[in-house]
């Protein structure tokens, strides 16, 4: 989406206008300056079910994105602001703000850098498979050169899933994102049956 940055409440109208044209529930994802839009643009908005905020500003009630892009050590980013005049959507002057050039690399050398630590966050074995459940409602899934049949009832015959193994443990899930099994597989069994209810 092509935001006219020029203003908050401007730019989060703008964005409302824009989800009120999209059907159905609704995710709205926002980087840096994005997250402080989404969130007055979703605000009380019916069909959003969720936001989500990728290295971006998610505002207090009354707090400003220059006032928390400002408020930790390491941020020098509000003393570089250079601003330009440009005309708002409602023809008022409003500034864009623009890094000054000659503060752009010691702004960028300010903030603390990730580095690789050489440990895992979480350690074993990861797979990540596109399938489809077959006519009788099971899944095929190989450990250890064995095959496996995963249980989930003829209901999801045909339903396309995502399933998520971490070495014996294996979830099952809708391409919508909803948990149809979430399991711990058992090596010495070939079918693994649903659990009873």
């Amino acid at each position: 989406m092509a935001n006219p940055l020029r203003a908050l409440h401007s730019d989060a109208e703008f964005l409302r206008d824009l989800l009120e044209g999209v059907d159905g529930p609704i995710v709205v994802a926002g980087h840096s300056y994005g997250g402080s839009v989404m969130g007055e643009a979703a605000d009380g908005h019916p069909r959003v079910k969720a936001l989500v905020y990728v290295a971006s500003f998610l505002l207090e009630e009354g707090e400003s994105t220059g006032e928390l892009a400002g408020k930790y050590p390491g941020n020098e980013l509000g003393s570089a602001l250079r601003p330009v005049p440009v005309h708002g959507p409602d023809g008022r002057r409003v500034d864009d703000l623009y890094i000054a050039q000659e503060k752009f690399e010691d702004i960028y050398a300010a903030r603390p850098k990730a580095t690789a630590s050489g440990i895992p966050l979480i350690g074993g074995h990861f797979r990540v498979r596109h399938d489809e459940i077959d006519t009788n409602g099971t899944l095929t899934l190989r450990h250890n050169s064995r095959l496996h049949h995963i249980g989930l009832g003829r209901r999801y015959a045909g339903t396309s899933v995502l399933v998520v193994v971490h070495d014996l443990h294996v979830r099952v899930l809708s391409t919508s994102g909803r948990l149809l099994r979430d399991l711990q597989l058992d090596p010495d069994r070939d079918y693994q049956p649903q659990p009873r209810t």
